[in-house]
């Protein structure tokens, strides 16, 4: 019986090759999309749950309050924290902190610049990683020790065992390799290719093992015991920082502690200090549902289309009824076809999916398929996929089934309205989820363009960066060296000025200070000020505005200043001419005097409001950048002329640079990647959609072909048959705009909050993807109704 089913199946695909191509077309794509977008999604939720012990692993953020208003929220915290807390809380396992740094790491082999941890020697503990030589207990507790990760071994050491083997880092200082383990995956926040023992600076630097309380500029980590109370683990902490941070009782201000899952570090927005990009949540459950949507919608068009065909089997469906066949009988041979179908959809639908994959880890910039999580996903989506379409299948086949012979002959189908309710319902479904995804594609474009183009307040053109020389860290004659370097350069007549600063503009800054006071001021209100390091060329190279005072020099070294705008209004002055020569305090630093205010700019991305900046004269260390603004567009000539020249004063130093344009456009990534994410899927949901309002507009006129004959007999022209046939579908992609603008509206002012500075939502924003559903629907049932309306009456009356 099933063999004869399943042969008979086959057969009704092979006779009916346009329902059945466009069947086949619909799920398939539908499944290729639901594919991509759940494997993206399932990708960033896995952030951080590659070790085994991730659910007792956590990050230590810090905030600090003034009459319950933050003026910090850090995901970084003091060095001392990780001895008195791995002390003082009992639930804790094992504690570390962490320094993260791009270091030079070199041999006689291989030179290259790397992510870089300074961590405790509990570190391979805590995030428990899998070493493929060395002790784990004993890896990085000595001075200038070093693990190195898989990857690195094999470019530094080829072949060879490299425990006990001496690489070099910056400034030449040699490190024993005392541990290799295992490449640390692509969905991890805290990317690292080496980690050098805190005890090395204590070394180098004369630091006490032991930390401060004086600056939170480290990350901690802790594993605690299973079943640990986190907030009595809170509590504890909130009463180290009240106990051990004495700054906060001279500033007024209260802080804490608190504790992070690991895995909700990569969507910890709103604090400083993270080293990864983190994403919203809010954003990945949109994509999510969207996923799910488009794969219904397919659904929905397999029961519309299936339900359309089957009115070209109705005599099929009579003679077998004739027969003698039951309910159950044609029930089971649809459902054999639909099990057909899922099959082949979802072959077509994961080739697809696997054909599109390299290309979209391209398009999207992020290799989400490359973690064996992603094949769980993919096992695990085959069946589920597969038996959800053969179920779906199972309501037209039981209506179908259910049509009695005697309505069959007189070509009666549709003997109830519920049905054609339902049917309606769903395709106004597809059109609310066209107009919705239309609609979020042109606002996330918009805000996202809007970003791109908007006057940050510096100028990125014809601007080239690159990292300062590691090898010249702790060299006393650094900024000499430099100064040589710039005059060599700026000898070239292509090139217009150069600096030397610790960030660049795309950056965090690196330094922040919530104790500065004016000198003489009202200091109840606290603020946090963000620090940097620059020199006299700064303000020119990157195209600043000085609004009063003077540019600084290096005659202002460790005496002089200059702020932003917003710093100048911070610290109580009505205006940039009123901070000159004022006098500022931090801690019990000597004072320093402001020497001049410089327009607001947008360091990092509009998602920030501006911040107040203080700008010291100081040649950053550890690395920091060399940028210079070219007077040529011609950006090949200028970067062959900069690299000769950084290699004939760097020689031991690798040449990395930076196009300044494309390194701020960096920090839109993630919205980028969303923007794109949401033009693929807004056209497979149009595509999807069509399909569906083809297959209704095809039953709508198979159901009316003898009513269209009689209007057509006596009189009724094409365009008013037209309008008849086109009307219904008019009024539901109207009702799938209603339904989808407030929608819309919300899910995006919701968005939209995530950045300080935002496009504002207008009519048209809202109309035009109405319109353009409008017209695709109506475009797609007039090309059905005009088959329909030019058909000689005579032939659909005959059997009358």
């Amino acid at each position: 019986m099933w063999k004869h089913y399943l042969v008979t199946a086959f057969r009704n695909l092979k006779r009916q090759k346009v329902f059945s191509g466009i069947n086949i077309t619909g799920l398939s794509l539908g499944i290729a999309t639901f594919l991509i977008l759940v494997s993206y999604v399932q990708y960033e939720f896995s952030y951080d749950a590659y070790f085994p012990n991730h659910k007792n692993v956590y990050r230590i953020d810090y905030a600090e309050k003034q009459n319950n208003d933050y003026i910090l929220k850090t995901s970084r915290t003091h060095t001392a924290l990780s001895t008195v807390a791995g002390k003082q809380v009992s639930e804790i396992q094992y504690i570390t902190k962490a320094y993260y740094e791009e270091c030079l790491l070199f041999n006689d082999r291989a030179k290259e610049h790397l992510n870089c941890l300074w961590v405790d020697s509990s570190f391979l503990n805590v995030f428990d990683l899998p070493l493929i030589r060395g002790n784990r207990d004993k890896a990085l507790v000595a001075p200038f020790s070093v693990a190195i990760s898989k990857s690195v071994a094999n470019s530094f050491f080829g072949t060879e065992d490299p425990i006990g083997k001496t690489v070099y880092f910056n400034e030449h200082v040699p490190l024993n390799v005392s541990a290799v383990y295992e490449d640390i995956p692509s969905n991890a926040s805290l990317q690292h290719k080496f980690l050098i023992s805190f005890t090395t600076l204590d070394k180098m630097l004369n630091w006490n093992g032991y930390g401060d309380f004086g600056g939170a500029w480290a990350f901690t980590f802790v594993s605690l015991y299973p079943q640990s109370n986190i907030n009595a683990v809170n509590s504890k902490l909130e009463k180290i920082a009240s106990d051990n941070i004495s700054s906060l009782r001279t500033r007024h201000l209260t802080g804490s502690y608190s504790m992070r899952p690991i895995t909700d570090v990569h969507f910890a927005t709103g604090l400083t200090g993270d080293i990864e990009p983190v994403r919203n949540k809010t954003l990945l459950y949109a994509l999510l549902s969207v996923a799910i949507f488009i794969l219904i919608a397919a659904w929905v068009n397999y029961i519309n289309l299936s339900l359309a065909q089957s009115f070209q089997r109705a005599d099929e469906i009579v003679v077998r009824k004739v027969y003698g066949a039951g309910l159950s009988h044609i029930t089971q041979q649809f459902m054999t076809e639909a099990f057909l179908i899922s099959i082949i959809t979802s072959i077509i639908g994961f080739t697809i999916y696997f054909m599109l994959q390299s290309f979209l880890s391209h398009y999207i910039a992020t290799n989400f398929a490359s973690t064996s999580s992603f094949v769980l996903t993919l096992l695990m989506c085959i069946p589920v996929i597969m038996l959800c379409t053969a179920l779906i299948a199972i309501y037209p086949a039981r209506v179908i089934a259910k049509y009695k012979p005697a309505f069959i002959l007189k070509r009666q189908y549709n003997n109830g309205s519920n049905k054609n309710i339902l049917q309606k319902g769903l395709v106004t479904f597809q059109l609310c989820l066209s107009v919705f995804t239309i609609g979020y594609t042109i606002i996330a474009f918009k805000q996202i363009n809007y970003m791109r183009h908007f006057d940050v307040g510096f100028n990125t053109d014809q601007t080239i960066s690159l990292r300062g020389p590691a090898s010249r860290n702790m060299d006393s004659v650094r900024y000499q060296h430099f100064v040589a370097f710039r005059n060599e350069v700026l000898s070239n007549s292509a090139f217009s000025s150069g600096t030397a600063s610790m960030n660049i503009p795309g950056q965090e800054l690196r330094f922040h200070d919530e104790g500065v006071r004016l000198v003489g001021g009202n200091n109840e209100k606290k603020q946090s000020y963000w620090v940097s390091q620059i020199d006299d060329g700064y303000i020119g190279t990157f195209g600043l505005q000085l609004l009063a005072g003077r540019n600084i020099g290096e005659r202002d070294k460790g005496n002089g200043c200059i702020v932003n705008e917003s710093a100048a209004k911070a610290l109580g002055f009505t205006s940039p001419q009123q901070a000159i020569n004022a006098q500022l305090l931090s801690g019990k630093d000597k004072p320093l005097q402001i020497v001049g205010v410089i327009q607001d700019y947008h360091q990092e991305s509009l998602r920030k409001k501006v911040e107040p900046v203080i700008f010291k004269f100081e040649h950053p260390f550890e690395f920091g950048y060399y940028t210079f603004r070219t007077k040529t567009a011609s950006r090949g000539d200028a970067l062959s002329f900069l690299q000769d020249a950084y290699k004939k004063h760097f020689p031991n130093d690798p040449f990395v640079y930076y196009f300044m344009d494309n390194f701020f456009a960096k920090q839109y990534e993630s919205d980028v990647i969303f923007g794109k994410l949401l033009a693929l899927f807004s056209i497979m949901s149009i595509v999807v959609a069509s399909l569906g309002l083809f297959g209704l507009a095809s039953l709508n006129v198979q159901l009316r072909t003898k009513e269209i004959g009689i209007r057509k007999v006596v009189g009724a022209s094409v365009s008013s048959i037209l309008l008849l046939l086109s009307k219904d579908y008019i009024k539901l992609t109207i009702i799938g705009f209603i339904i989808a603008s407030p929608i819309l509206y919300y899910i995006n002012n919701q968005w939209l909050s995530l950045f300080s500075y935002r496009i504002s939502l207008h009519w048209w924003m809202f109309v035009l993807p109405g319109l353009i559903v409008l017209l695709i629907a109506w475009g797609i049932v007039c090309i059905q109704s005009l088959r329909a309306a030019n058909v000689n009456p005579v032939r659909t009356l005959r059997s009358e």
